[in-house]
């Protein structure tokens, strides 16, 4: 059994598979916009997501 400290942040599995879903769900929809709509949007908004705070295990805690 493992006895270093653990951070919280909701990075339970069941947490981690409810964010992984909503992650793939998002990369779905941009994934799916025509070729012609601009890389540099679907780049802001894959960045929104990832800045957005609701993906908890994509958060760097070393900050």
């Amino acid at each position: 059994m493992a006895t270093h400290p653990v951070t919280g942040g909701g990075r339970n599995a069941e947490a981690a598979e409810s964010q992984m879903i909503a992650l793939h769900d998002a990369a779905a929809v941009i994934s799916v916009h025509p070729d012609y709509a601009s890389p540099g949007a679907k780049m802001k908004a894959v960045s929104g997501l990832l800045k957005s705070g609701r993906f908890s295990m994509l958060v760097d805690e070393s900050e």
